[in-house]
């Protein structure tokens, strides 16, 4: 399930940080906390728990929708209203607690330690869903997110971001899409999927650096990191149920972040 957020800045013009995933993240732990405090600090804490012991949020947010702007070094330089997509796949626990928390949100603020902005929640709609067919065509709204943990030449193990021409990249998409399908629906899958990237656009753009992008999170902080990710059209056949995956929840890692949340370009021919 989806919803559109409409949010007005408190001032005219505001400034943001170009890096502002993990500054927005934050804000949707915040108005969780003001529905439900015990739920949004366990969601943080815990979350759902796979098979293998690894913690999900199971919540996906788009990038920032802005009415004016421009990008100034570091910084957002903008004016006007701004949108944001909320996407969970859990209608029944994580929707109806950040409904909960939005009617006692009075203001939010999108910050870092040097700059920030407050808004206004404005405006709050649900989002149709598509018609979910076995074939589909998605664009990414933010950068899509894989890795792996391999050594490096001292033997020490380090998290290795896949980049988009790593052949590994579409095992591991899918891999991860497989472990929150059992998480959601309780069954493995056992159906095809196949997974590949839009290699005509690629093309076009240049090539798999022109969509090859590095995000700062926790920009500024003692514990700042860097992850790499790619943002490109993806198409994937699979069964109506593990669309509604991808698009409630979003593709690779770290969606509670803001990462990998897709949206359909369009749908070929297919029987449901």
């Amino acid at each position: 399930m989806r919803l559109e957020l409409t949010l007005r800045p408190t001032r005219g013009r505001y400034k943001i940080p170009i890096n502002y995933n993990y500054p927005l993240s934050s804000v949707f732990y915040r108005i969780f906390s003001y529905g439900s405090p015990e739920f949004a600090t366990w969601l943080h804490d815990n979350g759902f728990i796979n098979q293998k012991g690894k913690p999900l949020k199971l919540f996906n947010f788009s990038r920032i929708f802005f009415s004016n702007y421009k990008i100034d070094g570091n910084c957002i330089l903008a004016s006007g209203q701004i949108k944001i997509v909320f996407s969970s796949p859990l209608g029944d626990s994580i929707i109806p607690a950040f409904i909960n928390g939005i009617l006692n949100t009075r203001t939010i603020t999108i910050a870092n330690n040097e700059i920030g902005a407050k808004f206004k929640i404005h405006n709050v709609i649900k989002i149709d869903p598509p018609t979910f067919l076995r074939d589909m065509k998605y664009l990414a709204l933010n950068p899509i997110i894989s890795s792996i943990v391999k050594e490096n030449e001292s033997g020490k193990k380090i998290i290795h971001f896949l980049r988009p021409e790593e052949p590994e990249l579409t095992f591991q998409l899918k891999k991860n899409l497989l472990e929150k399908y059992l998480l959601i629906y309780k069954e493995k899958y056992n159906e095809l999927i196949h997974l590949k990237l839009d290699r005509d656009y690629i093309d076009k753009v240049g090539g798999f650096s022109k969509i090859t992008k590095l995000i700062t999170i926790k920009e500024g902080e003692k514990t700042e990191t860097k992850v790499k990710g790619f943002i490109c059209p993806v198409e994937i056949s699979a069964s109506q149920k593990m669309q509604k995956i991808v698009y409630d929840c979003g593709l690779g890692e770290r969606n509670s972040m803001g990462f990998g949340m897709v949206d359909l370009i369009r749908t070929k021919q297919s029987s449901p």
